[in-house]
């Protein structure tokens, strides 16, 4: 993701929010466009706002995960972006990254090739309100709760 993101033009800013391994900070210290980096915080107004700022999510994993078919629609990163209409790119997460095209909400990528990101940045930035509204479909659809309270009540 990181090499991938050198690739990247200069408006766009990678921002990443949690834990970093030491490993990945040191590689952060020698890249020339480095990413905006913060720590994981106990607040869940300080994670919304960090959310609702920005313009496309990144869900990724560099790690084959067993349970991909679950963690398709159960993951917390995707309600969350989904919930303020942020279109997603997500890596690693095959399962998920099926979901998300197949629901218009963003895109699934490989980083075998440093293009991948970039294009499909563009892509997302040139139909913001295609795949903006499909990330609301989805938050309407899957997460939202009220939906189901009032299914639940009527």
């Amino acid at each position: 993701m990181l090499d991938a993101y050198q690739h990247c033009t200069p408006n766009i800013r990678l921002v990443l929010k949690g834990t970093i391994s030491p490993d990945v900070s040191k590689k952060i210290l020698r890249l020339e466009n480095k990413p905006m980096v913060f720590p994981l915080s106990p607040s869940f107004k300080e994670m919304r706002n960090v959310i609702s700022g920005i313009d496309i999510g990144f869900i990724g994993l560099s790690y084959p995960n067993l349970n991909n078919h679950f963690a398709s629609k159960a993951t917390g990163q995707l309600v969350e972006f989904t919930n303020y209409a942020i279109p997603v790119i997500v890596y690693g997460l095959e399962e998920l990254g099926d979901f998300v095209e197949k629901n218009h909400c963003g895109k699934y990528i490989t980083l075998d090739d440093f293009e991948n990101l970039p294009k499909a940045i563009d892509e997302i930035v040139n139909q913001y309100s295609y795949y903006s509204s499909g990330a609301s479909s989805v938050f309407n659809k899957y997460y939202n709760l009220e939906s189901y309270l009032n299914d639940l009540f009527d």
